[in-house]
C-alpha cells in the first residue's frame, strides 16, 4: 500500500524523477522524466543510469560523468554545474537542474539515489531577458557621458578639418593637425567597439578574459562618461590574468559596480579597481558566500570613497529590485546582474562597507585552466601676432580641445593662454587677470568644474567676462549657472566660424579699458 501510494505521488509531480539502485540502474522513473529524457520507463528500467540520463556541458560540449558513483559510494547529496544539458534519447538537448541525492535504510546504509531534475528553459530565457534589459539600463546611464565625450572628440576633428579645409597653408604645423584628427578618430572608434562589445546581445559565450584588459575598459568608459569630480584609477597586479568565461557579463559587471560605486559619491571621490591572485584554501572556501573550491582564482576588486553602507543594506544589496535609490533612478537590477555573473562563472563575491567610510566589493573568479601552470608636456607656443586683437584664456581638461580653440584663435590674431583644469585657471586668472580679455571655460571638469571655476574668478574680478561650453546641450544647463554672469554658451562640438563669431561678439560688447 505504501509503495502505491508513493509511486502515485512521484507520478504525479510536475519534477522529473528518477530512482536509481545500489547497483547504479534505473528502478524507477516517473512520466516527467519520461518526457524530459525521450526513454520510456519500460526501457529505461534496470539500465545504467549513464544510458538514460546523459548530461553534457553547454560551454564545452563534453559528456559530463554521471554522479550517481558519488551519491552511492560517498553517500554525498550533489548537483550538475549551471552549463548542463540534458541529452535525450533523440540526440536533441534540454538545460537541466537537478540534484542526486542517497536514500538511505533506518540503519543508514545505502540503498540507492534518488535523482530529480527539471527543464530550466524558460528561467534561462527570462535570466536572459533580465540582462539584456539590465545592459540596456547601464547604456542609459552612460549615454549623457558619452555624448559629452563624443562631442569632445567630434570638436577637435571637424575644427582641425575645417582648418585644413579653409586654408592648408596657414596651418602652422599639418602634421600635428592630421595627428589630432586622427588620435580623436581612434578613440571615438575604440568607444564605439567597447560599448557595441558591452551591448552585445546573444547566449552566454565563455571564452578566455583577460581581466586586467577588461578593468582598463570599463575605467576609461568610466573615466570618460561619470561625473568628472569622481577620480577612477586602477591597480592591476593580477599575472596571469586570463579567467574562463563572458568578456560581455564580466564588462557588464565591472560597469556596474563602478556606475554604483560614483551613485555612492554625490559630490566627487576616488574609484579603484584593482585585480590580484589570490589562492582559496579549503577553510577559505567554506567560508565563501558561494559553494565554490579551493583553488586559485583572480580577485578583482572595486573601491570608492562614498557614503558607504549599514549591515543590513549591504545583506540586501544583490536582491533582485532592491535599491536605495529615488523611485525612477533605478530598477533595481544592476548589483542582481553581477551577483548572477559570479554565479555563472563558478566564483564568489564580498562586500565590505561601513556608513561614512566607503564600500569594497570582491569578485573572485577562477584563474583559466590553460594557465594555472605625467602629464604631456605643452606644445611650444605658436608663434604670436605682434599686436593681438586681445588675449583669451581657454579652460578646458580635455587638451585636444584646448589646443585646437587656441589654434583656431590664434589664426584670429588673439593672444591664447591655455589651461588643462580649473584650479590652475583660477590661479592663472589671478596673476593675469589685468590683462585677460575673455575666458572660455569647459562645464564638465574633474576637481574643480566650469562652474566652480566661474564662482572663483569673479570673486578676484567682479567684472569677468566668460563664456560657458560643453558637450552637454544648453537645455541640460542648469538655469543658476547661466544667471551668475556668464556672457553666452557654446556648444561642442562647434565650427571655426561659430567659436571666431562668439568670441568676437562678446568682445564688441566689453567695456573699454581706461588708458
Amino acid at each position: 500500500m505504501a509503495d502505491a501510494w508513493l509511486s502515485a505521488t512521484l507520478s504525479s509531480i510536475a519534477d522529473a524523477v528518477i530512482h536509481v539502485d545500489a547497483d547504479g540502474k534505473v528502478a524507477f522513473m516517473n512520466p516527467a522524466a519520461e518526457g524530459l529524457t525521450g526513454w520510456s520507463a519500460k526501457k529505461a528500467v534496470g539500465r545504467p543510469i549513464e544510458d538514460v540520463f546523459v548530461i553534457r556541458s553547454e560551454r564545452t560540449g563534453k559528456v559530463q560523468s554521471s554522479l550517481a558513483p558519488k551519491a552511492l559510494r560517498h553517500g554525498q547529496a550533489c548537483s550538475l554545474g549551471d552549463d548542463a544539458v540534458l541529452v535525450r534519447r533523440d540526440g536533441s538537448t534540454v538545460p537541466v537542474a537537478d540534484t542526486f541525492a542517497p536514500v538511505r535504510d533506518a540503519q543508514g546504509g545505502i540503498l540507492g539515489a534518488v535523482l530529480v531534475f527539471h527543464d530550466i528553459t524558460e528561467h534561462r530565457q527570462a535570466e536572459r531577458k533580465v540582462r539584456e534589459l539590465q545592459k540596456m539600463e547601464t547604456v542609459g546611464r552612460l549615454a549623457g557621458g558619452v555624448a559629452h565625450h563624443f562631442n569632445n572628440l567630434l570638436t577637435v576633428i571637424m575644427g582641425n578639418a575645417q582648418l585644413l579645409q579653409s586654408d592648408p597653408l596657414a596651418v602652422s604645423d599639418l602634421n600635428e593637425t592630421v595627428g589630432q584628427i586622427l588620435e580623436a578618430s581612434r578613440q571615438a572608434a575604440q568607444l564605439t567597439t567597447h560599448l557595441l562589445a558591452f551591448a552585445r546581445a546573444g547566449p552566454h559565450h565563455v571564452v578566455p578574459v583577460a581581466v586586467n584588459d577588461a578593468i582598463r575598459t570599463a575605467a576609461e568608459m568610466l573615466s570618460k562618461t561619470v561625473d568628472r569630480r569622481v577620480r577612477v584609477r586602477h591597480g592591476l597586479q593580477a599575472q596571469p590574468d586570463l579567467a574562463m568565461g563572458d568578456p560581455s557579463q564580466i564588462q557588464s559587471a565591472l560597469l556596474n559596480l563602478g556606475l554604483n560605486a560614483c551613485d555612492a559619491m554625490p559630490e566627487g571621490g576616488e574609484l579603484t579597481f584593482a585585480s590580484r591572485l589570490v589562492r582559496l584554501d579549503e577553510d577559505a572556501c567554506r567560508r565563501a558566500t558561494h559553494d565554490i573550491r579551493p583553488g586559485e582564482y583572480i580577485e578583482i576588486s572595486v573601491t570608492d570613497t562614498g557614503v558607504g553602507m549599514d549591515a543590513q543594506t549591504v545583506r540586501r544589496i544583490f536582491e533582485p529590485f532592491f535599491t536605495t535609490k529615488e523611485v525612477g533612478q533605478g530598477t533595481g537590477m544592476g548589483l542582481a546582474s553581477v551577483y548572477g555573473c559570479v554565479q555563472n562563472h563558478n566564483g564568489t563575491i564580498e562586500v565590505d562597507s561601513q556608513p561614512g567610510r566607503g564600500t569594497t566589493v570582491r569578485m573572485l573568479l577562477p584563474v583559466s585552466p590553460s594557465l594555472r601552470a605625467a602629464r604631456r608636456p605643452a606644445a611650444p607656443p605658436a608663434k604670436q601676432p605682434q599686436e593681438p586683437k586681445a588675449h583669451i584664456l581657454v579652460v578646458d581638461d580635455e587638451r585636444a580641445v584646448a589646443d585646437l580653440a587656441a589654434k583656431i584663435l590664434r589664426r584670429e590674431g588673439y593672444a591664447v593662454s591655455v589651461c588643462l583644469d580649473g584650479a590652475e585657471a583660477v590661479e592663472f586668472y589671478r596673476k593675469h587677470h589685468p590683462q585677460i580679455d575673455l575666458v572660455i571655460l569647459d562645464l564638465v571638469m574633474p576637481e574643480m568644474n566650469g562652474r566652480q571655476t566661474f564662482v572663483k574668478m569673479k570673486a578676484i574680478d567682479p567684472n569677468v567676462r566668460a563664456l560657458l561650453s560643453s558637450g552637454y546641450s544648453r537645455n541640460d544647463m542648469p538655469k543658476s549657472i547661466l544667471e551668475e554672469g556668464v556672457l553666452g554658451f557654446l556648444a561642442k562640438p562647434y565650427h571655426i566660424q561659430e567659436l571666431s563669431r562668439a568670441v568676437a561678439r562678446h568682445l564688441d560688447s566689453r567695456p573699454r579699458r581706461a588708458p
